[in-house]
């Protein structure tokens, strides 16, 4: 079974059984619910991740012509 929902009490993804079982009385939502409100960050974080690989790898390049010169 497809682990679709999630409680929010627990802080757990499960399954529809589970839900049943488990999770009786939680606050369970569904992940789609969930990741939907997420979705319009995306873009931002992927772009702010590069930039700040960029970064690094610029700072290592630094490094490197700093050691090689001393």
């Amino acid at each position: 079974m497809p682990k679709d929902k999630y409680c929010m009490m627990c802080n757990r993804s499960h399954c529809k059984i589970c839900t049943t079982i488990y999770h009786r009385g939680h606050c369970v939502r569904k992940l789609s619910e969930i990741n939907q409100r997420y979705a319009s960050e995306i873009p931002t974080t992927l772009n702010s991740l590069n930039l700040t690989r960029i970064h690094v790898l610029n700072g290592k390049q630094v490094s490197a012509m700093i050691f090689f010169t001393y």
